[in-house]
């Protein structure tokens, strides 16, 4: 088993996303580099474009709060949530809100900016430091008779306490860093770390010409010298950051006998829907020097179809903003792209009903009933309704899916997946669902990837060639392919390590950066051998997840020529940090790293620093309680891991990091009932469920350790640590029939291991 310290440090490093550094800035200015201008200087000769833009979503993502803008009802209303009713009115032309505020007293709030407005307007209050802080309580703005024009709480039916993470003062709800960036056009957080301040800006307010277009003032000058007759038109020269032209002027073109459109030339030009998916993604930045027309992974990182967003067959299921659900679709394979169906300064959907489907899928087989079976004009008759499920968020948010799956019921047995059938006949079971999919469409037997995904997960043997083959098999989407390869993590033979290997080297860089971000299951000597040389890799987001690795190790598994170049690494790394100072992962990462070093007088105050920044973030007590062990401190170490359950009381690593503690106490009665709580909160985690077995056993519970250890094996018949668990303590208790049973499955796990043979054959020649 993993010391708790080891197990800690991969834990913070695979969720952490990490920053690099920013560029250098001249002091004296370049005429040659464009600047920007505004959109009242793009709107002079882009009229049509203009009024296109104006009252999008763009132009109302964020704007001053007044009497033109907010669209709440601040006529002294009253809206009251849990028992809390706050009030809204105005004063002086200002607006204001009387609600709970930072302690949970009843405080005034001046309404300093509105944010966004459709379906929903959200409203932001300006706090010391610089700090902006979202407002729980919402205006619903659809009308009246579709159950809008109220106010809401973004936690519908849920209380929020003052004390929890998700209070509307905290850090997880600052605007700052949660939303700012793709509200406002060149916006800079400024986050000072010594201050603790922020002193944010942007060039607009709004989402405006130039977040996409880039800065103009080069197109501005090159549009007057055409007009002086200095210079010709040069489409391609026209001063302008980034093009969005198209030169391979692809078409969609649907013939008579095809089912489908085709593009008559392959898309020639990326920018749009990497401009997208800079504010239309789940993502973390890893540089604030932001470059138009560079690929989104040289400034974001990009989330894959990771469990609790997605469900196991690509279905969003938290919020995903669009680009990671589309990016795995057949659509997006075959070219489609966002402006084939949005406008693109309107950004409304181009044709209404099955009209924009049937543009590029035949209208006689698609829009039929001999193809979806539901009467016309009826909703089950549209294409978005089968292949574009609505999900809500934020009460009153419907997004579609737009991953275009087709839907499967049967999956949904298989893989617990939802499905456009059910979702609208909710009357109705699914096995019906299966049954009448079945019967119009007939018996799939197709292995999908919501199953490898699934099976992947658990670490089926069985599915294990299934799963190389399908990362090795580039007609499958890059993100998808990319999720697969994190399941490699749950197989533990040579085959899977030599598939690891193999796919470091994939032409997609989110293949290459889930590969590097399983390296750790090397042993250290060939993990820096193999991730070295993605320090150089051409794509940021990928060197950072190879630096990511290797800041994890101590320095004495280099060499001084290896270290060399981890320190040259490290320097960007380091300067990175300032990025994100502002959030606790920042600085555990510093502490974690001056742990490593010895420096343990250093990541004491980094990681208080993280839980002065967010008190609710446990990583951060539990690393100082281990720093504290180390030290021979364990009773400071004692206080800090009951605090954190004070504040979180549902987090195992804490939960274990106690029980650890107690154990090394000796208190071996307060180490199992403490490594007890955290299994009843938290039942479906396997690893609380094998510490608290070990200790049962430890303590001459066997029957009892074996109940926790057959129960999570249920959920989890694939974990090696519980299939170990239950051999040997089987064993130890002369059940050697029940050993052998699950030694032949641990067989299966880790065929490569001659210990789990030599136990095995251990056993066989055993007396019963």
């Amino acid at each position: 088993m993993k010391s708790n310290f080891t197990f800690l440090f991969q834990l913070i490093f695979s969720t952490l996303f990490i920053v690099i550094f920013l560029s250098g800035c001249s002091d004296k200015p370049d005429k040659n580099k464009a600047t920007y201008v505004g959109y009242p200087a793009c709107a002079n000769c882009h009229e049509s474009a203009t009024e296109l833009w104006k009252g999008s979503d763009h132009d109302m993502a964020m704007s001053i709060a007044n009497d033109k803008t907010v669209v709440g009802n601040f006529n002294n209303a009253s809206f009251t949530h849990f028992g809390i009713t706050s009030k809204f009115y105005t004063r002086d032309g200002n607006y204001f809100v009387y609600t709970e505020g930072e302690e949970g007293e009843m405080q005034e709030f001046q309404i300093k900016y509105t944010f966004g407005v459709s379906p929903l307007q959200q409203y932001l209050i300006e706090f010391p430091g610089g700090k902006l802080q979202t407002l729980p309580l919402c205006w619903d703005t659809r009308a009246a008779e579709e159950g809008g024009q109220r106010w809401f709480h973004i936690y519908d039916d849920e209380r929020i306490s003052s004390n929890d993470q998700l209070y509307w003062t905290g850090i997880n709800q600052n605007w700052n860093y949660m939303c700012a960036e793709c509200h406002s056009t060149n916006l800079k957080k400024n986050y000072d770390p010594a201050g603790m301040v922020y002193n944010t800006t942007w060039e607009e307010i709004n989402v405006s010409c130039e977040a996409c277009h880039g800065p103009g003032s080069l197109h501005i000058k090159w549009a007057r010298e055409v007009k002086s007759g200095e210079r010709s038109i040069n489409e391609k020269e026209n001063g302008l950051v980034i093009s969005y032209q198209d030169y391979n002027k692809g078409r969609w073109v649907l013939e008579n006998n095809s089912l489908i459109a085709y593009r008559t030339s392959p898309v020639g030009n990326d920018n749009p829907i990497e401009s997208c998916a800079r504010c239309h993604s789940l993502r973390s930045t890893i540089s604030e020097n932001y470059v138009h027309g560079n690929i989104l992974l040289q400034s974001h990182r990009l989330s894959l179809l990771e469990d609790m967003i997605y469900y196991p067959d690509g279905q969003m299921l938290g919020e995903d903003y669009v680009y990671g659900s589309f990016i795995q679709s057949k659509m997006f394979k075959a070219g489609v792209r966002c402006r084939d169906c949005h406008g693109v300064h309107s950004l409304n959907i181009l044709q209404k009903g099955n009209e924009l489907c049937i543009s590029c899928h035949q209208k006689e087989y698609y829009d039929s009933i001999t193809h979806h079976f539901h009467k016309d004009d009826s909703r089950g008759a549209l294409c978005v309704e089968c292949h574009m499920t609505e999900t809500t968020y934020m009460v009153v948010d419907e997004r579609r899916d737009h991953s275009f799956q087709i839907p499967r019921p049967d999956l949904s047995l298989k893989i617990k997946t939802p499905n456009a059938c059910t979702k609208c006949h909710n009357d109705k079971s699914v096995q019906w669902a299966a049954d009448v999919f079945e019967m119009w469409y007939g018996k799939k037997n197709d292995l999908t990837y919501g199953e490898i995904i699934f099976e992947g997960r658990k670490g089926t043997p069985e599915f294990e060639q299934h799963i190389i083959d399908y990362i090795n098999n580039t007609v499958n989407t890059a993100i998808r392919r990319a999720t697969v390869v994190t399941t490699l993590r749950n197989y533990y033979t040579n085959k899977s390590r030599s598939a690891i290997q193999k796919i470091l080297v994939d032409n997609e860089p989110l293949v290459r950066i889930a590969a590097l971000s399983i390296i750790d299951v090397f042993e250290p000597g060939q993990r820096i051998k193999l991730t070295l040389p993605f320090l150089s890799d051409t794509v940021r987001a990928v060197r950072l997840e190879a630096m990511r690795n290797l800041v994890a190790l101590q320095s004495s598994y280099f060499s001084t020529e290896q270290m060399n170049n981890v320190n040259e690494a490290m320097k960007e790394f380091t300067e990175a940090q300032d990025i994100n100072a502002d959030r606790p992962e920042t600085h555990l990462m510093w502490g974690l790293i001056s742990a490593l070093k010895g420096n343990y007088a250093k990541a004491d105050s980094f990681y208080n620093l993280a839980i002065k920044l967010d008190s609710s973030y446990t990583l951060a007590y539990v690393n100082l309680a281990d720093l504290y062990r180390a030290a021979g401190e364990d009773a400071k170490g004692e206080n800090v891991l009951k605090k954190a359950l004070e504040l979180v009381s549902n987090r195992t690593e804490v939960y274990h990091a106690l029980g650890l503690l107690y154990t090394r106490q000796k208190k071996n009665e307060k180490a199992l009932q403490t490594l007890k709580q955290g299994h009843e909160n938290n039942p479906g985690d396997e690893n609380i469920a094998y510490i608290y077995a070990i200790a049962l056993n430890s303590n001459g519970k066997s029957n009892e350790a074996l109940d926790v250890l057959k129960t999570s094996y249920k959920d989890h018949p694939y974990n090696p640590e519980l299939l170990y668990a239950l051999v040997t303590i089987n064993r130890d208790s002369g059940n050697k029939n029940l050993a052998l049973k699950y030694t032949n499955v641990l067989m299966k796990v880790m065929p490569d291991n001659p210990s789990i043979l030599q136990l095995k054959e251990q056993l066989e020649k055993s007396p019963n």
